[in-house]
């Protein structure tokens, strides 16, 4: 089965998942318009090595445009997708095809940086 998070602003959807009969990371672009991500109907694909009955944790960053994922800490797959209404942006799980897994989700809402130019000791402008 498989076992994964949708992103969805209620128009267009991108899932993200581990399939667990091939053992790889999956982003299913085919819920995305070609004006939204140039990948639109794209599904990449990578493996990744789990031992089994190990657990497989998944982290997904997203800045509005790139998405990451990340299992067990490596960097899986990193691809570039929009979304129309980024403020309404949603995420649901899902188990699809058989898959039963004990899922534990942490989400963090994360503020843009505040940029400021380093100044060495003693050169400040006044």
């Amino acid at each position: 089965g498989e076992t994964g998070i949708r992103l969805s602003d209620g128009h267009w959807f991108l899932d993200a998942y581990y399939d667990h009969t091939s053992h790889e990371i999956c982003l299913d672009f085919t819920g995305l318009s070609k004006a939204l991500s140039t990948r639109a109907g794209v599904k990449p694909r990578a493996p990744v090595t789990i031992k089994p009955g190990a657990p497989v944790t998944l982290r997904l960053f997203s800045d509005r445009s790139i998405f990451e994922i990340y299992a067990n800490d490596e960097l899986v797959i990193s691809t570039a997708a929009f979304f129309h209404d980024p403020e309404n942006l949603k995420a649901r799980l899902f188990d699809r095809n058989g898959s039963k897994t004990q899922v534990t989700v942490d989400a963090w809402e994360m503020q843009p940086l505040k940029w400021t130019a380093y100044q060495p000791a003693g050169k400040a402008k006044k």
